[in-house]
C-alpha cells in the first residue's frame, strides 16, 4: 500500500515540477529589468530634493496665509533642530523666502538663516534687503525684529537701533 501512494503523490506534482522551471524562464529575462529599476530608484532618492527645497515649494504653493505660515514656521523649527542637514544649496533657498510678501513668511526665513550663525554670512545683504523693504513692523516679533536677531546671530554685531524708532535708516551691507 505504501508503495502505491508514493506513485500518486509523484503523479500528482509531476506537472509543477515541469512548470517551475518554465517559469523561471518566463521571469528570467525580467529580473534585470528589475534589477536596474531597483537601482535606478536608490539612485533618484540620493538626488532627491531636500526637507529645505520640498518645505519652500509647500510654502510657495500653498493658498492660505495659515498653511504658509505653519509651512514656514515648521521649516524653521526644523533648520533649528538640524542645522548640520541643512547644506549650501539649501540656504539660497532660506535667503529667497525674505522675499515673500507673507511677513510670518519673511520672519520664519531670518529666523533659520540666524541658527545657521556664521554658515549664513554670504546671505547677510539679503538679509539686509528685506530689513530695508520693511524696517519696522507695528506688530511686535514680525519679521524685522527676526531680521535684527538673524544678523546679529549670524555675526553681523549688533544693530544698535531698535525698531521702534522709525526716524533712523536700516543699516547698509559693510
Amino acid at each position: 500500500m505504501l508503495p502505491v501512494e508514493r506513485v500518486r503523490t509523484r503523479k500528482r506534482w509531476f506537472p509543477w515540477m515541469m512548470l517551475a522551471p518554465m517559469f523561471f524562464l518566463v521571469l528570467a529575462p525580467a529580473l534585470p529589468a528589475s534589477a536596474q529599476a531597483v537601482g535606478q530608484e536608490s539612485l533618484e532618492t540620493a538626488h532627491a530634493p531636500s526637507h529645505v527645497s520640498r518645505s519652500a515649494d509647500i510654502i510657495k504653493a500653498a493658498t492660505t496665509r495659515r498653511s504658509r505660515a505653519n509651512a514656514a514656521i515648521a521649516l524653521s523649527y526644523w533648520v533649528t533642530k538640524n542645522p548640520g542637514e541643512v547644506s549650501d544649496a539649501d540656504m539660497p533657498i532660506l535667503a529667497g523666502l525674505l522675499t515673500e510678501d507673507d511677513d510670518i513668511v519673511r520672519r520664519e526665513a531670518a529666523s533659520a538663516l540666524g541658527s545657521l550663525g556664521a554658515r549664513a554670512k554670504p546671505f547677510i545683504p539679503q538679509l539686509i534687503a528685506a530689513l530695508n523693504e520693511r524696517p519696522c513692523a507695528d506688530q511686535p516679533a514680525m519679521s524685522a525684529d527676526a531680521i535684527h536677531i538673524a544678523l546679529e546671530q549670524i555675526g553681523y554685531g549688533p544693530m544698535g537701533f531698535p525698531c521702534t524708532d522709525h526716524a533712523r535708516s536700516p543699516p547698509q551691507a559693510r
